[in-house]
């Protein structure tokens, strides 16, 4: 590619139709202006060059002075420098301070090739521009959508499910469930629960995704029983292996094992590998859970089963996102041990399988246990002894969210246990409500109209005491609510959609440690 606009910089006439002649003959029509001084360069910048050549040194004016002025105005026009005689370390120089080449005068059959080089590299330089923004362009939208999955997809659903959960347990505790419609009802009722769960479990695996490969995956690690952990998961998935007549066993030894785990977490990670194992055996099969000790500082899990084994070409990529095994029918996102290599790896820990069609698949999570926090008493646990023994359930609690469905399913939850409930959709209007109210507890919600829960903390914190002092639980569909909530200077968040048992608990605790 050859450059179509020129602009030279330099005060010998002579040297100008020596450079000019150059041009001319190797890039017939180019169109050429010249400028000889400070002056008459200035104005000419606020023309669109494809190359500027300066002379080394003109007077009251120099290369270096010409390049910022052109940097400042077009900062990817590249710039040539023409000199007499300058030394290679002055040369040097000028093209660490931005200069695309230096050519000697002595030498100018050089030029023309120099020209061409650096039309190249601005045609790859704005290849490579329109290429980063289309991308910075794509990662908005995608951040959009995300928020759009996170709090307009995921807070309905949550609604959903949280009601059918509350009308289960109302239908359940009137002694409901005995006739042919009440039946039905219940039957209605877990179909809707059982579709919430997959919509929500999958809107997870794709918010997982996103945050493992933008790199905010985050867990919260505290002392956990570990065999605890393992049969929980036992006890969840006895009745799926049952009805397939597979037999799932644990093998968790005599010690009692605790690690500075992420439960919940963890619990999603090895929930994966357990269903697969049950899915994909087949009746009269057996699956296995072992926990043992590797030292002092490791622990192993381990997840078996005697189904048909994974594909030795699968074995090396299982564990990538959207992959699944091809011997088997699709279901789900493929995301399932692509977000539970996420989650081991950000304990610290590896991941692997083992496979053959003889013995079926075996998958091993190696963790690190970690080191105990130093405390006295279990927090949660003094929490609720202060709130029982100061009767704090006949507090003020004010709601701020615009999920009316939850906003709606938190007050009925509360107020069904002695709390009195006031709510709003609307962060200005909740402001002024906790002003006039002066509540025992907030519940922000992260996103909602007028202001937001971000801003409605910071406001709060320029009130008088005694409601700059009302503690504040901040909701939120994000997967890292409580890393917003610390970066706010609160103690307490809830992630949507939070167990009912959860929502009390916090809430008690709340009020018990302001008492």
């Amino acid at each position: 590619m050859q450059p179509t606009r020129l602009l030279l910089l330099e005060d010998s006439d002579l040297d100008a139709e020596l450079v000019l002649l150059h041009l001319r003959r190797e890039f017939p029509g180019v169109e050429i202006a010249r400028a000889d001084s400070r002056e008459t360069y200035i104005p000419l910048l606020d023309l669109l060059w494809d190359v500027v050549i300066s002379d080394f040194r003109l007077p009251g004016f120099s290369a270096q002075s010409a390049l910022l002025s052109l940097r400042e105005r077009h900062p990817n026009v590249p710039l040539v420098v023409l000199s007499g005689a300058i030394g290679e370390e002055t040369a040097v120089d000028l093209i660490k301070a931005g200069a695309n080449d230096v050519v000697m005068k002595s030498n100018l059959t050089r030029l023309p090739p120099v020209l061409r080089r650096c039309m190249r590299e601005v045609v790859i330089r704005r290849k490579e521009q329109a290429a980063t923004e289309l991308a910075e362009a794509a990662l908005e939208e995608r951040k959009r959508m995300l928020a759009v999955v996170s709090h307009d997809l995921k807070n309905p659903l949550a609604s959903i499910q949280l009601s059918s959960q509350a009308a289960m347990k109302a239908l359940l505790s009137s002694g409901g469930g005995g006739g042919a419609r009440d039946t039905r009802l219940q039957e209605h009722l877990e179909r809707i629960m059982r579709s919430s769960n997959r919509m929500l479990a999958l809107i997870a695996d794709v918010l997982d995704q996103a945050k493992i490969e933008a790199g905010r995956f985050r867990i919260e690690r505290a002392w956990e029983s570990v065999d605890s952990l393992l049969s929980d998961l036992v006890q969840v998935f006895q009745p799926l292996a049952q009805g397939k007549n597979v037999v799932l066993a644990s093998n968790l030894g005599t010690r009692a094992f605790f690690g500075f785990i992420d439960y919940d977490r963890l619990f999603q990670a090895l929930s994966n590998l357990v269903a697969n194992a049950v899915k994909f055996t087949p009746e009269g099969g057996s699956v296995s859970l072992t926990l043992k000790p590797t030292d002092e500082k490791w622990i192993e899990f381990v997840v078996s089963d005697t189904g048909p084994g994974v594909p030795e070409a699968d074995r090396t990529r299982i564990f990538e996102p959207y992959v699944q095994a091809e011997s088997h029918q699709r279901q789900g996102t493929g995301l399932g041990l692509y977000i539970a290599r996420g989650i081991v790896e950000a304990h610290g820990g590896r991941i692997h399988v083992q496979s053959s069609e003889e013995e079926g698949a075996r998958f091993t999570v190696i963790l690190p246990i970690g080191v105990r926090p130093a405390v006295q008493e279990d927090d949660a646990v003094k929490a609720l002894s202060r709130a029982s023994a100061s009767g704090v359930t006949a507090c003020r609690v004010l709601i701020v969210d615009d999920d009316e469905d939850l906003r709606d399913l938190f007050a009925s939850v509360l107020s069904g246990n002695g709390f009195e409930v006031y709510s709003s959709a609307d962060g200005t209007e909740g402001f002024r409500l906790m002003q006039s109210l002066q509540p025992s507890v907030v519940i922000v919600d992260y996103s909602m109209p007028g202001i937001t829960g971000s801003e409605f903390v910071k406001r709060k914190q320029d009130l008088p005491p005694a409601l700059r002092d009302i503690p504040v639980i901040m909701v939120s569909a994000e997967e890292d609510v409580s890393e917003l909530a610390q970066e706010l200077g609160l103690k307490y968040s809830l992630r949507k959609p939070p167990r009912l048992a959860l929502l009390l608990q916090t809430v008690q605790d709340a009020i018990a440690k302001k008492g």
